[in-house]
């Protein structure tokens, strides 16, 4: 599993680019939203 950043355009052109349905693409769509963010695509174990 990929943890690099992604900026913006790259998302955009990754999923301007997908023929995938939303049900199909909704978890790769998520943990890629999250690598645009920055943000850890799990909750910290508290």
């Amino acid at each position: 599993m990929s943890h690099a950043r992604r900026t913006l355009p790259e998302f955009a052109a990754t999923w301007a680019r997908s023929t995938l349905t939303e049900r199909a693409a909704a978890q790769q769509h998520f943990l890629d939203l999250c690598k645009v963010w920055a943000s850890p695509s799990r909750p910290r174990q508290t």
